[in-house]
């Protein structure tokens, strides 16, 4: 049997790119994912999901949470513990507009990864290949959204799209306390709440914070799966398995909210062979539904605490999936946990959850118990029935 190993959202938020930064002005990512080479090295291919542009220092390197660029050194470390493949379709895509995109594709193609869900020219083939033995694998990915419209609609076509452009997206759902709560200190501070300071409010109430991923109407995505059903029509054509690499959900939600499970339906219904989903930056169910493994979200890579993380989520736990091919079919599907540590004194690494109890990193009788608790929130069984291992059947 070959094996493919899928990771969840690869980022470079401010504090993680300080993190990276050298003492000669240069960065290097290396030492905080090489934990999960050894991981990756039991993969025959391996793909991620690059939730930031690389357009260049110029652009100016990620300043908030909210706006991404990191330097080509990610894209470095990326390559040095073995991906093979990464998704450019994600909402922070135009976060440094076409050009940012053009450059990224460039720098990655340099690099010798394959890249999909964003393309040079709308010419360009929208779905990536490979082959691992006797199976012909192709792989198809695409964003719900993007947090920056763009410029033209030449621009637009540059990137896989599952809903028009301004189309309502994950909108929290603030009660009335927090809404008259709300205004009342805009009005005393005469200036509207930032997006942090908003996220603050939420915990000072005790409301939900978590975005919501029930606010769609199928209207918004019919032209997006209509481009999806072509571009599966194409790939299964010349492959043996489809994967499909969605970019949707609420974030920090531990549960795929009624556009993802549509969105992941719809999917399985066309005949991909299985859907693995990012973008809630936390880890969601996983289920087998008729033979197809859906993942609703893989959660995170790399992904420092902001004012939006939700502790209770377990955001700093993420999924490597593992899709076992063999005969021009997969066969068996399985999935790793990881975890994002940071050690006192030293900056933040990215480690398999079976590795970090060996080794006794930390406090081994809670990092056993939160990983029960995601283990139980993917498979949907009880958290005593958890045993650590290496991989977890799904």
């Amino acid at each position: 049997m070959k094996k493919i190993t899928v990771l969840g959202d690869v980022m470079s938020e401010p504090l993680f790119l300080e993190e990276a930064r050298r003492e000669d002005g240069g960065y290097d990512y290396y030492p905080a994912f090489a934990p999960l080479k050894d991981l990756l090295d039991e993969a025959d291919y391996r793909i991620a999901n690059l939730e930031t542009p690389l357009a260049g220092e110029e652009a100016l390197y990620s300043r908030t949470i909210f706006d991404f660029n990191a330097p080509d050194a990610l894209a470095d470390a990326l390559g040095r513990i073995g991906i093979d493949a990464l998704s450019f379709a994600n909402n922070h895509a135009f976060d440094r507009g076409e050009e940012g995109i053009l450059r990224t594709l460039r720098v990655l193609r340099e690099r010798g990864f394959a890249v999909t869900g964003a393309y040079d020219d709308t010419t360009s083939d929208r779905v990536a290949r490979f082959a691992l033995g006797d199976t012909r694998v192709a792989w198809i990915a695409y964003t719900a959204t993007t947090n920056k419209k763009p410029e033209t609609p030449e621009a637009e076509a540059r990137v896989n799209r599952l809903c028009r452009v301004g189309t309502p997206w994950m909108r929290p759902p603030y009660s009335k306390r927090f809404i008259e709560t709300r205004d009342l200190i805009a009005e005393l501070l005469g200036r509207k709440l930032k997006p942090e300071e908003r996220t603050r409010l939420c915990r000072i109430l005790g409301e939900n914070v978590d975005y919501g991923d029930d606010c769609f109407d199928v209207f918004d995505c019919a032209e997006g799966l209509k481009r999806l059903q072509a571009d599966y029509e194409a790939a299964r054509r010349e492959a043996d398995a489809v994967l499909f690499l969605p970019h949707i959900g609420g974030q920090f939600n531990v549960k795929p909210g009624s556009f993802s499970r549509y969105i992941a339906a719809r999917a399985v219904e066309m005949g991909f062979d299985a859907v693995l989903a990012s973008h809630s930056h936390t880890t969601q169910p996983a289920k087998i539904v008729g033979d197809v493994p859906v993942f609703y979200s893989l959660g995170n890579v790399s992904m420092t605490h902001t004012l939006y993380t939700v502790e209770e989520s377990l955001p700093q736990y993420g999924l490597a999936a593992h899709l076992y091919a063999e005969d021009g079919r997969i066969v068996k599907t399985a999935f790793s946990i990881i975890k994002m540590v940071s050690r006192e004194g030293r900056r933040m690494e990215i480690r398999p959850v079976d590795e970090l109890a060996e080794e006794r990193i930390g406090d081994r009788d809670t990092l056993l118990a939160e990983t029960a608790a995601v283990w139980a929130r993917v498979t949907g069984k009880d958290a005593q029935e958890f045993v650590l291992a290496r991989e977890y059947a799904l």
